[in-house]
Parts: structure tokens; C-alpha cells; sequence
């Protein structure tokens, strides 16, 4: 992605309806503690 080169709001626009759509949830639960335990096992 060089988003450098959009100079105007046309490009802006082509380049955004080109683009997928992606969607965030939110984290299940019990996942923070998963997450706490890959980063500890990582750091170790």
C-alpha cells in the first residue's frame, strides 16, 4: 500500500472502495488471561 501517492480526494475515494471491509469483535472471555500467559511464555 503506498498511500503516498493519493493526492486527491477522487484517489482517495477509488482507493477506499477498492479496499475489503474488515470488521473488529470484541476479545471472548478468559482471553486476557491466555493473552498474559503467550506473552510470559514468549519472554521467558
Amino acid at each position: 500500500m503506498d498511500e503516498a501517492k493519493l493526492r486527491s480526494i477522487a484517489q482517495l475515494q477509488e482507493f477506499l472502495s477498492a479496499t475489503q471491509e474488515i470488521s473488529f469483535t470484541g476479545a471472548p472471555s478468559g482471553a486476557d488471561q491466555q493473552r498474559y500467559e503467550h506473552i510470559s511464555r514468549v519472554l521467558k
